[in-house]
């Protein structure tokens, strides 16, 4: 089974760093107050830029699973 990214949503500070770096992969949840965000069912852009989103991320908040 291959790999996808996974957002932990007790860590994720909703900057909007992954949806910046990863649109097609990530994206805000805003369905309550607290918007965060959320890994798509299917990541859509290349694995070096979901990486560096992960990378990116101020509250190390994403990881692969």
């Amino acid at each position: 089974m291959d790999k996808r990214p996974w957002v932990d949503p007790k860590k994720c500070i909703s900057c909007g760093a992954c949806v910046s770096l990863a649109p097609k992969t990530f994206e805000l949840d805003e369905k309550d107050m607290n918007a965060t965000a959320v890994a798509k069912s299917k990541p859509g852009d290349k694995k070096e830029d979901v990486d560096l989103a992960i990378q990116t991320c101020p509250t190390a908040a994403i990881k692969w699973k």
